[in-house]
């Protein structure tokens, strides 16, 4: 059986989007964890379960630290776990995980799921570390036309469309 851990930051209870695509995955076989702020609470538990594992991250609200040391344990756990698709959400993340992540993945494949992107000019070190982490994800799924120009100078391998 495939594992597949999915991380987001965004507050599952009040967004279902996220989430949209593991239901199906669940059906196909795949051991999904999900792990995220209200991950327990999220809007798709309640409206359309589908067999999974969800683990909450301290929410921000609780302190920087907290959320830091919560979320940085759950990457280092992504990395080194049972785990056969690591799949990010957001670029939020992004640049978080592109520092957590580094180093070997041990055959993991690396999933980057973005819907927007850091202003390169107003957030250069972000930006360049999100750019890092799309150029060592093995798919890179994102919701913005334009950004798949973007993303193809920087890896050379988004198709614009």
């Amino acid at each position: 059986m495939k594992r597949l851990i999915f991380l987001s930051l965004q507050d599952l209870s009040r967004c279902p989007f996220p989430e949209l695509a593991l239901p199906a995955l669940s059906r196909r076989g795949w051991a999904i964890d999900v792990v995220g702020p209200a991950a327990k609470n999220s809007v798709m538990e309640r409206v359309r379960p589908y067999p999974c594992h969800r683990h909450d991250i301290p929410a921000l609200s609780r302190g920087r630290l907290a959320f830091e040391w919560g979320l940085f344990r759950w990457l280092q756990r992504a990395r080194t776990g049972p785990f056969d698709v690591i799949y990010i959400h957001s670029n939020v993340l992004a640049f978080r995980a592109a520092l957590r992540l580094a180093g070997p993945l041990f055959g993991k494949r690396l999933l980057y799921h973005a819907h927007d992107f850091l202003d390169p000019i107003d957030h250069r070190i972000h930006a360049w570390l999100e750019k890092r982490l799309a150029r060592r994800a093995a798919y890179h799924l994102n919701g913005e036309f334009h950004r798949a120009y973007i993303d193809q100078r920087a890896t050379g391998s988004a198709l614009p469309f």
